[in-house]
Parts: C-alpha cells; sequence; structure tokens
C-alpha cells in the first residue's frame, strides 16, 4: 500500500522469548524453595530429635538414683579383710551399674547379694559381659575381699583391687557409682578424729600416775558414734617386773612318740598380778622365746626340750589380776624313757601389753587410762578411736613425765 506516493513498509510481529525464560527461572525458584524448605525441615526434625533425645535423657538422669548405704567392715592386724556396703536403688527403671570405684580405684571380683529377691551371685568387673543390673527400688549388698580370696554369701571371690590399692582403716572410704546413664553416685565415709590429752596425777607425790584422756576425739560429719578407745603405751615407763606371776597350773597335757623323741602337749592357765594404778586393762601377755624350757621336770633322762610352740591369751582387769590362758607344745629329744613334764609358765621376762579397750556411745564412758610413771623415762602414747562403720583415726604422741 501506498500513500502519498510513499510505500508504507509491513510490521512484522513475533512472540519474544524473553516470555519462556521467566517461565523457566521461576519453576527454578519454586524448586530450589522447595529443597530449601525440605532440607530445613529435615534439619529441624533432626535437631528436634536430638533435643528431645537429650532432654529425655536429662530427665533421666535426673529420677535415676541410688543410695550407697550400710558400710560394714571386718578388720584384722590394723588392715581391711572385708568389707561390704548396700547400693539402694530409688529409680522406676532399672539401672544398668557399668563400674564401682573405691577410692579412684576400680573394684574388680566381687560378690552381690540381692536382698529383695533374695539371690546371690559374683561378678567380676573385666570377665564379665553383662552389667550388673540394680532393678526398681530393690536393693543389693556388694561384698569385696582385701586378701587373697574370700568365702562371701554369693561364693567364693579373689582380692577385689590390684596390688597397693586397696584401703585402709584409718583412711576415708569414697565410693563412686557410675551406671548407663552417665550418672556418678558418690558417697565417702570419713574415720573419727583422735584426740589424745596426757596430764599428770600427783606428780610430785607418792604413786604418780598419767592420766590418758581421749574423750574430745570426735567423728567428722556426726552421724556416726565412736564405739572403741584403744591406748597403746611403749617405752620405759612400763617395766616387766609389775607383773609377777601369782600361780599357774597345767589342766591337760598329751605324750605323743615312740622314743628316743616325745611330744608334750597341753594347756594350761597362769595368773599374773595388774598394778592398781591401772585404770583399764586388757591385752595378750607377751613372753619370752622359750618361757618353760628351764620350768620342767624331766624323768626319762632326755635332752634339753625344744618349745614348738607356746601361746597364751589375755583377759581383762581393773587393778586386782589377770588370768592368761596358754598352750603348748614341747619336744623331748635323746629320752631313754617317756618323760613327765611339770612346769611353771614364771612370769620372770612376761610383758603384759597394757591398753584400754572402752565401748559405748560416744561420751557416754570417759575413755581415760591411768599409767604408772617411771621417773623420767618418756614414752609412747597411740590412741586410736574406731566408729561404728569400724573406720578408724591414730594419733601418736611423746610424753616424760613431769616428775
Amino acid at each position: 500500500m501506498t500513500t502519498g506516493g510513499h510505500e508504507r513498509p509491513m510490521r512484522r510481529f513475533r512472540h519474544s522469548e524473553r516470555g519462556l525464560s521467566e517461565i523457566v527461572g521461576t519453576l527454578m525458584l519454586v524448586v530450589i524453595v522447595v529443597g530449601a524448605a525440605t532440607l530445613l525441615a529435615a534439619f529441624v526434625a533432626s535437631y528436634q530429635k536430638q533435643v528431645q533425645t537429650e532432654e529425655t535423657l536429662s530427665h533421666d538422669q535426673s529420677l535415676e538414683s541410688i543410695k550407697i548405704l550400710g558400710l560394714t567392715t571386718a578388720v584384722s592386724g590394723g588392715v581391711f579383710t572385708q568389707f561390704s556396703f548396700t547400693l539402694a536403688s530409688e529409680y522406676v527403671n532399672p539401672s544398668g551399674i557399668l563400674d564401682v570405684y573405691i577410692n579412684g580405684n576400680p573394684l574388680l571380683d566381687f560378690a552381690w547379694y540381692n536382698v529383695s529377691t533374695n539371690t546371690a551371685g559374683t561378678y567380676n568387673a573385666v570377665s564379665s559381659t553383662n552389667d550388673l543390673i540394680l532393678l526398681p527400688f530393690q536393693q543389693v549388698t556388694v561384698e569385696t575381699c582385701l586378701v587373697a580370696t574370700c568365702s562371701t554369701s554369693g561364693g567364693p571371690i579373689a582380692s577385689s583391687f590390684l596390688p597397693g590399692e586397696a584401703p585402709s582403716p584409718n583412711s576415708y572410704i569414697k565410693f563412686d557409682v557410675f551406671t548407663h546413664l552417665h550418672n556418678d553416685f558418690t558417697q565417702v565415709y570419713l574415720p573419727p578424729t583422735p584426740l589424745a590429752v596426757v596430764s599428770e596425777i600427783n606428780p610430785s607425790g607418792n604413786n604418780p600416775i598419767t592420766l590418758l584422756d581421749g574423750s574430745t576425739s570426735f567423728q567428722p560429719g556426726g552421724n556416726l558414734s565412736i564405739v572403741n578407745w584403744n591406748w597403746n603405751i611403749s617405752g620405759g615407763a612400763l617395766g616387766t617386773a609389775a607383773f609377777v606371776s601369782t600361780s599357774d597350773s597345767v589342766t591337760s597335757q598329751a605324750t605323743t612318740g615312740t622314743g628316743p623323741t616325745y611330744t608334750i602337749t597341753g594347756t594350761g592357765t597362769a595368773t599374773f598380778s595388774v598394778p592398781s594404778n591401772f585404770v583399764y586393762w586388757m591385752g595378750d601377755p607377751v613372753f619370752p622365746a622359750n618361757p618353760i624350757t628351764s620350768d620342767f621336770t624331766n624323768t626319762g633322762g632326755c635332752a634339753a626340750p625344744t618349745v614348738a610352740s607356746f601361746t597364751a591369751t589375755g583377759g581383762s582387769g581393773a587393778g586386782g589380776s589377770v588370768t592368761v590362758l596358754f598352750t603348748f607344745s614341747v619336744t623331748f629329744n635323746s629320752c631313754t624313757s617317756e618323760p613327765t613334764m611339770d612346769f611353771s609358765a614364771a612370769g620372770n621376762g612376761v610383758t603384759l601389753a597394757p591398753y584400754l579397750v572402752e565401748s559405748g556411745e560416744e561420751y557416754e564412758v570417759s575413755p581415760a587410762l591411768a599409767v604408772p610413771i617411771d621417773g623420767q623415762t618418756p614414752y609412747s602414747v597411740t590412741l586410736a578411736v574406731t566408729n561404728s562403720d569400724g573406720l578408724a583415726g591414730v594419733v601418736t604422741l611423746s610424753y616424760t613425765p613431769i616428775s
């Protein structure tokens, strides 16, 4: 078409390519947003699950409760031989016991007795494949061994500790019980604190005595009582002359052998005087190596006898006398005939170790011991106090008399 002689160009319409790009971009943006939202939802769900698990664990940890109760000890020669304690559950679910540590050392072999079910057994922390399970509201008594082997209600067990790791009576005992829920239940048992006071009565007069007083000893924590005060005095202040045999007798004896060697065994008693200025006394006599070698009547033409054994056990008394029970075994050699024997367990060279054992509630009876003074000779005084858990506190001091 022409207008005014000019040809008008035809207009060509084309679809724009920008519309398709916008649609693809929008779709990709939607995919990215949906993916991000999905990942965020998965992360939030996982985080919520983790938080819920941690909250559940924390909740269960806070609810789990195990009490360590009833420490019972056995002491021989100043060391523990066995002791036991009770684990009491206060939790509504079972508690798995992973480890038990005492004073930071693992408990290895031990026996257990379930008070609730009246069942018992043994457990070894190294070889046992199953943990010790404490059921809801049950009580399990754990028995330990501090010597080579021990007999327990669950059966024989070996030593519960590695060498050098066993606790001692004159130290604290700290229990750590670890569970599956990563709880550590702790209980500490403290020994008593001994306080020994030395004073003198009538130091410049006749028959002066020293008074040992441990009545101010105390138990930290205040939840136990001191039940035993044990005094031990050593040194020059106490001689053997004060202890003299006043009578003795052989209550039974028997002769074995066919000659020329015979052995005579028997039992007897000997009574020793105890100084009247001893307020309390309890102790075992200490005899010479061969207390009866020269105190026999030999009718068999034998050579000098050999004292194979001589043991004695003391009694107790407050002044006056004390009777000692003894057993003996004497061997005769090169005899021409069967010997007979009559001897005296003479007091010469016999020492009665004086110490005090006073039982009762704390401070109910003043735990005091009066001892004789030997001039200016110093001596050593040891006071051991024991509480109702069997733990002991010991203090030693040196003292020189005033007179």
